[in-house]
């Protein structure tokens, strides 16, 4: 592999992150609005049944693509962090 290549790759991965950038932005912002509408009907912050069922999905999709359950864990548990955090 020559140094061209690696230097393209890298491009690629550039191009990847400040798209995660702007999707992490983006959810961020929507995790807010769903903040602002549990205070507004005094509902809990987390819903510990929907967390579930997401987990569960999101690890189905990681196996039918190919990534790790325990990355993609890792992953969802730190977006439902932030967007807790956001909420609160």
């Amino acid at each position: 592999m020559s140094q061209n290549e690696i230097e393209r790759l890298r491009l690629e991965i550039d191009e990847i992150d400040e798209q995660i950038i702007a999707l992490f932005c983006e959810r961020q912002k929507v995790a807010e609005k769903i903040g602002i509408i549990k205070k507004e009907f005094s509902l809990p912050i987390v819903d510990q049944e929907r967390k579930k069922q997401i987990l569960k999905a999101r690890r189905k999709k990681a196996c039918e693509i190919g990534l790790s359950e325990s990355d993609l864990g890792d992953l969802f548990d730190f977006l439902h962090k932030k967007a807790v955090e956001i909420q609160s």
